[in-house]
């Protein structure tokens, strides 16, 4: 059986995503890291063309000015330095720069994609969403008060549970009961942020959508957690299936 190529974005330190390519490969697929680049137009066409999926990576926030940042009273009197500080974001431009346009390649292309965590938001970014800049809802989402920040025992994160909407492409594969997931991002979208050409199908407890996936995309689909932690076993191994579903979708390309 041919092994579909996945395309996996990634930060600077390389070493901090042999997680992602372990999953692609334990379902069946090859993995090519993609290194951070100035990319033409020409040349996202070439990539996207020469790929069977994209996985958009976890990784740091995405920088403010490629979305609507300014959506909470007083932004519009900060600047982008002081946006950065004043929600505590870590940003690297140039990954924008290159994933951004990359992601609306492959969705306009119809390319399989899977975004985890980071790429979760970052396909939201890419069709028109913005972001929560950093999550202060006071509710039961984990990574909200400083002292809640960090590790669990023995390496676990933070969880909490998330339900997934029955008429969606999650369910499918992951059925529509309660599913504990991890929780290690401070950003995230509620439904003002998301894209229009997304719906939401899996929510946390206090209202922070955990799981998007393209309306005219054929196998387009986000989630806010970490699948790919062998250590977070309860969220990994009933997501081998959603790893699986997506190598599936690549080997039809």
């Amino acid at each position: 059986m041919r092994r579909p190529l996945i395309g996996i974005t990634v930060g600077k330190e390389k070493d901090e995503y042999r997680s992602y390519a372990k999953a692609v490969e334990d379902a069946g697929g090859r993995a090519e890291f993609l290194e951070i680049t100035q990319a033409s137009e020409d040349e996202l066409f070439a990539l996207v063309g020469r790929l069977d999926g994209l996985l958009l990576s976890g990784g740091i926030d995405i920088h403010p000015d490629y979305y609507d940042s300014r959506n909470e009273p007083g932004d519009e009197l900060l600047s982008d330095e002081e946006l950065i500080a004043a929600y505590r974001m870590d940003c690297d431009p140039e990954r924008d720069d290159f994933e951004i346009p990359l992601t609306q390649t492959a969705y306009e292309a119809q390319l399989p994609i899977l975004g985890i965590c980071r790429g979760f938001q970052t396909l939201n970014v890419a069709l028109g969403g913005s972001l929560i800049k950093d999550i202060r809802t006071g509710l039961k989402h984990w990574k909200i008060r400083e002292d809640e920040q960090g590790e669990g025992p023995e390496g676990q994160s933070r969880k909490h549970l998330a339900v997934i909407e029955s008429q969606s492409k999650l369910a499918s594969i992951l059925g529509d009961c309660p599913l504990l997931v991890n929780s290690r991002h401070h950003q995230g979208i509620m439904d003002r942020h998301r894209a229009g050409r997304l719906k939401a199908t899996a929510f946390a407890p206090d209202g922070i959508i955990e799981g998007i996936e393209g309306i005219d995309h054929p196998w387009a689909l986000a989630v806010q957690w970490h699948p790919e932690r062998t250590q977070d076993s309860y969220i990994h191994e009933p997501c081998r299936k959603l790893f699986e579903a997506f190598i599936s979708a690549a080997s039809r390309q």
